[in-house]
């Protein structure tokens, strides 16, 4: 058991900070929303693992949540690209400066959003 946690230690120590910038800036982008998110995910996986007396890795847990934020978070942008493109078929007999405006619109109150949250946090 010594040589164990010695080990686990050590490798935490020399390679823990590099993982963690990784897997916080490479993998995708994280906040303090998707941190929250991977977080409770991670702790809920666990609590029911040990319910079941399943054997689990916190870390590899984590690790899983990280890409499963990553995954919804690419999936959302898709999403929305379609989203944009399925107004743009819906309207494409009409004005396109109008429809144009409209989506400038929208662009514009999703960014003015996402700068009011970040406002919050800070």
């Amino acid at each position: 058991m010594m040589v164990g946690s010695l080990g686990i230690a050590l490798g935490l120590a020399l390679y823990g900070p590099k993982l963690i910038r990784t897997l916080g800036s490479e993998i995708t982008e994280l906040d303090q929303t998707r941190a929250f998110c991977i977080a409770l995910s991670a702790a809920i996986t666990v609590i029911i693992a040990s319910q079941f007396g399943l054997p689990v890795s916190s870390t590899h847990i984590a690790v899983g949540a990280v890409f499963g934020v990553g995954f919804l978070r690419k999936y959302l942008k898709k999403s929305y690209a379609q989203m944009l493109e399925e107004i743009q078929l819906h309207h494409l007999g009409e004005d396109k400066a109008v429809v144009e405006e409209f989506l400038d619109k929208f662009d514009h109150a999703k960014k003015r959003n996402a700068a009011a949250v970040e406002a919050e946090h800070v």
